[in-house]
């Protein structure tokens, strides 16, 4: 994945949404704590965000492509190749921007299709590989209520939450003690004002094994690691996870 060779492999992050916002920043986090990149965007600007992330030290592959469907999941997680991953940093809940009865209903579909049948696909290929190495880690974000505070009633935005709650606290609950862990993150306008702040907290929690990042939204941005050490640890966590891996097979 991307050019250039190393003597010594970086933990691999899988990032959707990663051309803008919360979805680049959680990137961002990933490239200065020792992680690559598999960036993944339906934006043209993905490769543009891709070149920042390269600038961080990180191998980074960018992909435009629709996660709304089935190929382009499957596309997404194949990429990978037979490389572990290590994150997966799903992002959900795009904005609409308008009342759900005034909406092209093609668009409203399009949104269920991405945020949570893309999203729920993408997870369970990529959870099924690290249920197998039993290691790796998962964020679940969703925008909630569009990007002003006047657009909290928006019914896609709440059943998007709802669906995004409710299913990263059923995996939770499925996965203890499996060596995963699944952290959920929903936020609303506060993006647009500080999408770094937003995507620090979830990246944070992801690392710590939290389960739900969306209260420290509230409090002050925590105190991240220094990079070279979280990057130490996280290339740790990949040698002692690495299991052999005859007859595993892809899903």
């Amino acid at each position: 994945m991307g050019s250039g060779i190393r003597t010594e492999q970086r933990p691999l992050a899988i990032v959707t949404a990663g051309s803008s916002g919360v979805g680049y920043e959680l990137a961002r986090c990933c490239a200065r704590h020792g992680f690559d990149l598999l960036l993944a965007s339906d934006e043209p600007r993905i490769e543009d965000a891709a070149n920042r992330l390269r600038a961080l030290g990180a191998q980074v592959e960018a992909l435009q492509l629709d996660l709304s469907s089935a190929d382009g999941v499957a596309h997404l997680a194949a990429a990978a190749g037979g490389r572990d991953v290590d994150a997966l940093l799903a992002n959900a809940g795009q904005p609409l921007g308008r009342s759900f009865l005034t909406q092209d209903f093609a668009r409203v579909r399009h949104a269920i299709d991405s945020d949570l049948v893309g999203t729920a696909d993408l997870i369970h290929r990529i959870g099924g590989r690290m249920q197998l190495r039993r290691h790796g880690r998962i964020l679940v974000t969703a925008l909630t209520g569009g990007t002003r505070p006047d657009d909290a009633s928006q019914p896609i935005h709440s059943g998007t939450q709802a669906f995004i709650d409710a299913f990263s606290s059923a995996l939770r609950s499925e996965l203890r003690d499996s060596g995963i862990t699944v952290t959920c993150l929903t936020f609303g306008a506060q993006a647009q004002d500080d999408p770094a702040h937003v995507a620090r907290v979830g990246f944070q929690a992801m690392m710590n094994g939290d389960g739900d990042a969306g209260a420290a939204l509230q409090r002050a941005p925590p105190a991240l690691a220094p990079a070279p050490a979280a990057a130490a640890a996280a290339v740790l966590a990949v040698r002692q996870h690495r299991p052999d891996r005859s007859g595993i097979g892809e899903r």
